[in-house]
């Protein structure tokens, strides 16, 4: 269909208007049919209903509580970690976009959440937790 047939097409619309208040034909004194009753629900079976898929969403308010307490404890404890140069270069890109974003962070608050992250979902959810998954993929 061209342009020039949908112009056309518009300008009928237009010209087709309803009909005035006028020539509307009267309200019937009939009264409205009722609308058709709803049918009743059926119950649920365990088969049909809707699961939440494990492994999305996974953050929880408390969980968020949980790994906020922890990080706010100021670690005593000197640990060494090894980290790829990629990885140091992705946390300190995190840590600059929130500086600019006004957000003080640094490299071992950033570690610290994931690490605190890690142990609750371990500790949560045992051999479907992430850690589990990757350990047993690494050995495979």
């Amino acid at each position: 269909m061209t342009f020039n047939e949908l112009l056309e097409l518009d300008k009928k619309a237009e010209t087709t208007q309803r009909p005035r208040a006028a020539e509307e034909p009267k309200a019937s004194s009939k009264p409205l049919p009722s609308p058709a009753p709803r049918p009743k629900p059926r119950p649920h079976d365990a088969k049909r209903d809707t699961t939440t898929p494990r492994y999305r969403d996974t953050t929880t308010p408390t969980m968020i509580k949980g790994i906020r307490k922890a990080v706010k404890q100021l670690g005593k404890e000197a640990a060494t970690h090894r980290f790829t140069r990629e990885e140091k270069d992705a946390i300190a890109r995190i840590v600059f976009t929130y500086g600019q974003q006004g957000v003080k962070t640094c490299e071992n608050e950033i570690a610290r959440i994931g690490i605190n992250w890690l142990l609750q979902d371990h500790q949560a959810n045992s051999r479907s937790s992430i850690l589990h998954k990757v350990l047993a993929a690494l050995r495979a």
